[in-house]
């Protein structure tokens, strides 16, 4: 199974998914200090992703910076998908950067990266039925997990 818990001592909100298709987007700088910019798109390698995040790998070098937000475009299972968030950490890795993300996307675009998100786990480890319920119950707008 190819979820991701806290590793090294770390505590996740939310359960990462390894994504181990090799998922490219394009990543864009959409924001600097809270006035839109446009800016070529860079292919990026996405390594793991959660509700909250994701983790990606480029050869280009961003800040670690909360004055600008990126934008990733991809397509995760024939579904188009837009997210937007703010790098929070970036690490060097041999001739690469590998970065983290926080997202800062909308209440509205939320349901459909937990409907990507469960697509994954449900090709990734079809025999966990518990873990796809709570993925779909992210979503619930009544909030209850009573159904688990």
């Amino acid at each position: 199974m190819n979820i991701l818990l806290g590793s090294k001592g770390q505590k996740r909100q939310h359960v990462r998914l390894q994504l181990t298709s090799g998922l490219m987007a394009e990543l864009r700088l959409i924001e600097v200090d809270g006035e839109p910019i446009k800016s070529r798109p860079a292919r990026v390698l996405l390594k793991d992703m959660s509700p909250g995040g994701l983790k990606f790998l480029t050869y280009l070098k961003f800040p670690v910076a909360s004055n600008y937000r990126v934008k990733f475009d991809m397509v995760m299972n024939r579904n188009p998908l837009v997210l937007t968030g703010r790098i929070v950490w970036r690490r060097k890795q041999s001739n690469v950067y590998e970065y983290g993300i926080s997202f800062t996307m909308s209440i509205k675009e939320r349901p459909r990266l937990l409907f990507a998100l469960n697509q994954i786990l449900l090709q990734q480890s079809p025999c966990q039925q518990k873990i796809h319920r709570m993925y779909r119950l992210l979503n619930d707008p009544t909030g209850s997990f009573s159904n688990l």
